[in-house]
This record gives structure tokens, C-alpha cells and sequence, in this order.
């Protein structure tokens, strides 16, 4: 009898025990959102959340005037809230062995940027009037109101279906949506009002600008994530530790796009090596000084053009603007730019 009862304990601890392990693996392998920046008033689920704090699923997030947050997917994608803006974390999913992180947003209003590393995730945000379906781009996405929103993309492309239509597509077993996705190509912005998706047109080169400055907004490497949310359960003042070794996630000049207030620090740490910047050379310029130039891409879709030298675990590039220094760990390629 004592026999049989350490037996079945032994049996019901070994179930609770796998058990255990299996609930712990998954919360360790559940993909999740961090925040990496923070300016003005923003709103977590009510509550006022902190850089390096950790997004998940059903979370919502708001923004107010002057305010913005941006909010990375592991080493996936990256979204930027503008001011007054609201979105909601519909699914996150991590994806099997082989497979794609599956990132769904519903934008409710005001104005996100997104951007998604080619190949690294299946990502989708949602208006009230269109659903842009992506894989690899950088694009806003502007809500006005129930029955209008606007996409204008940056780079990449992106296919857009009205709701209804992705509705239609999910439920009907092999049957395509009622309307063709509408694919839109960098440089455009296409509208819906009233639930017509409007003729594609070319953006005006303000609005090109002000994309382009939100797209150097950094996806910062695995082993800064980890940093700064591991900070974020100590301290603020360790969290700004942290954030003096990492890349600038917001540089000045896109803070300023956002319209949002640049901190004294912030302008002190960018006008302190322009003084003492070189003048701006031509490649002709580089190639005398240096030989032939290699074109440089990173991960998060920046390229330049110059010439290279790694030093350490750092990547200095001269450019035609001068040195730019990057982590390795974000350099995606690099081929000649002299043939």
C-alpha cells in the first residue's frame, strides 16, 4: 500500500513538474513588444508605462498632444505612435521553428509608422476603413476618422484590403475576397473615404521627407532590448545608464518631425560633435581620400555609401556627411558600390 502511494505521488509531482516546465517555456518563448521610447503623456492599459517595459497582447496603448512612444517586436519590426493616437495589440504570436512572428495592430486613430525587417515577420495593422498587409516595408498610417484613413509608404510594398474584405477571405474556405488586394508601391499614399479605396497618387516631397526621418528611427539588436528591460526592473536612473550605451532609438531631427519636445540633453549630445564636424565631401572626394566605396546596408533599412572600417564590435563609415558609427550586429549587407 505505502508502495502504491509514493508511486502515485512520484507520478502526480513528474505531470506537475513537466507541466511547470512546459507553462515556463512557453511564457519564455511568447513574443512580446518594448517599449524603447517615451515622450509627454502616454497611456498603458490606464497606467503610465516606462522605456523598456514590455507590451503584450490585447494591451492598449495612447498617446496625447505632443506625445510619442515607439514600440519594437523582438528584432522584427518597430511601430511609432505620433501624437493623439491610440492602437490596440490584437495578436502577437511567435510562429513555429521556421515560421514568422504574426504581428496584428488595430490603429483606432491619429498616426502610427511602421516599420518591418524584410522576412522577419507577417504583420498587419487594421483601420476602421483598410487593413495593409505587409512583410518587409516602412509605411504610415493616418486615421481621421471611422470612414477615412490615408497610407502613404516609404519603402517596400504593401497590399490593402477593406475589412470586409479580409473578413470574406479568412471565413470563406477557398474562396478569395470579393474585391483584389490593392497593391501600393513606395513613394505613394492612397486614401479610403466612405469605404471607396481611392486611386493611388504620388506623395509631395514634404511628406517624403518627414518619412524618411521616421525611418531612421533604430530597431535596436537583441542584446539592447534585453538591457533596457532588464533596467526597467531596477531603476529610472538605470534605465538612463543603459540608454547612454545604446543607439539613439529617436534621433533630434525626427523628434522634431514628430513634433514633439527635444530634451536640453538630447540637442547638447547632437551639437557637440558638429562643431567639430568635417566638412561635407563628395564621393569623388571619399574615393581620392580613401579608394574605392562599398555600399552599406543595415537591418532596419538604412543604407549608406562610403567607406568602411570595423573597429571592435562597431562599424565606422565615412560618408559624404561624415563618420557614422553602427553596431555590427545591424549590419544586414555589403557590396561594392565601385565596379
Amino acid at each position: 500500500m505505502k508502495i502504491k502511494n509514493v508511486l502515485g505521488y512520484t507520478l502526480i509531482f513528474t505531470i506537475l513538474t513537466i507541466n511547470c516546465k512546459e507553462k515556463n517555456q512557453t511564457n519564455a518563448d511568447q513574443l512580446h513588444g518594448t517599449i524603447t521610447f517615451l515622450r509627454g503623456t502616454v497611456d498603458l492599459n490606464g497606467n503610465s508605462p516606462k522605456i523598456g517595459q514590455i507590451v503584450a497582447g490585447k494591451d492598449k496603448i495612447t498617446t496625447r498632444e505632443n506625445s510619442s512612444a515607439v514600440i519594437q517586436f523582438s528584432t522584427s519590426a518597430i511601430i511609432t505612435l505620433e501624437s493623439n493616437t491610440s492602437v490596440e495589440i490584437v495578436k502577437l504570436m511567435q510562429g513555429d521553428e521556421n515560421g514568422k512572428p504574426a504581428i496584428d495592430i488595430a490603429q483606432n486613430n491619429g498616426s502610427t509608422f511602421n516599420k518591418i525587417v524584410p522576412g522577419k515577420a507577417d504583420y498587419r495593422i487594421h483601420t476602421p476603413t483598410i487593413t495593409a498587409g505587409v512583410r518587409g516595408t516602412s509605411f504610415s498610417v493616418e486615421t481621421t476618422s471611422d470612414k477615412e484613413s490615408s497610407i502613404r509608404l516609404f519603402k517596400g510594398t504593401v497590399a490593402l484590403q477593406k475589412p470586409a474584405d479580409m473578413e470574406t477571405a479568412n471565413t470563406t474556405e477557398g474562396t478569395a475576397a470579393e474585391e483584389p488586394e490593392v497593391i501600393l508601391v513606395a513613394g505613394n499614399k492612397i486614401s479610403v473615404k466612405n469605404d471607396v479605396i481611392e486611386k493611388p497618387v504620388s506623395m509631395e516631397e514634404k511628406e517624403l521627407e518627414k518619412l524618411e526621418k521616421l525611418n531612421d528611427i533604430a530597431l535596436l539588436p537583441k542584446e539592447n532590448i534585453e538591457k533596457i528591460e532588464s533596467a526597467s526592473k531596477e531603476s529610472e536612473k538605470q534605465v538612463e545608464e543603459v540608454q547612454k550605451e545604446i543607439p539613439v532609438v529617436v534621433p533630434v531631427e525626427t523628434q522634431k518631425a514628430l513634433n514633439i519636445e527635444v530634451k536640453a540633453a538630447e540637442t547638447e549630445k547632437k551639437a557637440a560633435p558638429a562643431a567639430s564636424a568635417p566638412k561635407e565631401m563628395t564621393l569623388d572626394d571619399l574615393r581620392k581620400k580613401y579608394g574605392k566605396l562599398s555600399k552599406i546596408s543595415t537591418n532596419d533599412g538604412r543604407t549608406f555609401i562610403g567607406y568602411f572600417n570595423q573597429v571592435g564590435g562597431s562599424m565606422e563609415i565615412m560618408t559624404t556627411k561624415g563618420k557614422v558609427t553602427i553596431n555590427v550586429s545591424q549590419i544586414e549587407k555589403i557590396a561594392s558600390y565601385d565596379n
